[in-house]
């Protein structure tokens, strides 16, 4: 099955944006390269994050994936996705609820990338009145960051974040970005991952430790 953008916008960058979330290691556990479609929806997941997407065009299973410039192949495949249904489930039991610009925070988040050197470094996430965003590297000192939010959130969260996983969530989220936050955990760490949304799309990213 081959999937234009020319002829089905819409449904390309559902998919591109799924994809981001696979696993890129030559042979995964659970078949986390594929791409489920269940429902309606697309998932992808490599275990540390996990994206769903609408894709009411698509027949429910499993998909190998591949991408060449505008075209999108999907071949069906065998085999066995984990089973990711409580993730899903904690997209709707968030602590917090705001928003932010969305250009605005993947702005931001870009510009601490340019700050973390290992590709597993986390970044510190502090919502209060704003989004702050701080990256610590020993070798080129730090970096800091606001971005304004709707709702101010109080007691404040601090959460650890890979800001790769974050900015691969972004990049195809439309116009305001909703994010659902868990309650801090012990040491300023949570238990739950983050939720980055839009109307027909969204990522959960679980949080680092740092």
């Amino acid at each position: 099955m081959e999937i234009t953008k020319k002829d089905n916008k819409e449904l390309f960058n559902a998919l591109v944006f799924c994809a981001r979330a696979r696993t890129t290691e030559e042979q995964p556990l659970y078949n986390l390269a594929l791409i489920q479609v269940k429902h309606g929806k697309a998932i992808a997941t490599d275990g540390h994050r996990l994206h769903v997407a609408n894709t009411k065009d698509l027949t429910g299973g499993l998909y190998e994936y591949s991408k060449q410039k505008q075209t999108i192949t999907l071949k069906p495949a065998k085999g066995r996705f984990p089973d990711v249904a409580i993730f899903i489930r904690l997209n709707k039991n968030h602590a917090h609820i705001t928003s932010a610009n969305t250009k605005e925070l993947l702005h931001m988040c870009k510009m601490a990338k340019i700050m973390v050197r290992n590709e597993w470094q986390g970044s510190k996430f502090t919502f209060n009145g704003c989004c702050n965003i701080e990256v610590v590297c020993p070798d080129e000192g730090s970096m800091t960051g606001d971005v304004p939010i709707k709702t101010s959130i109080q007691p404040e969260v601090k959460i650890g974040l890979n800001i790769k996983h974050v900015i691969d969530a972004l990049k195809d989220l439309d116009g305001t970005v909703t994010i659902g936050l868990p309650e801090n955990g012990p040491m300023d760490y949570a238990e739950q991952p983050i939720s980055l949304k839009d109307k027909t799309k969204y990522a959960l990213v679980m949080p680092m430790r740092l």
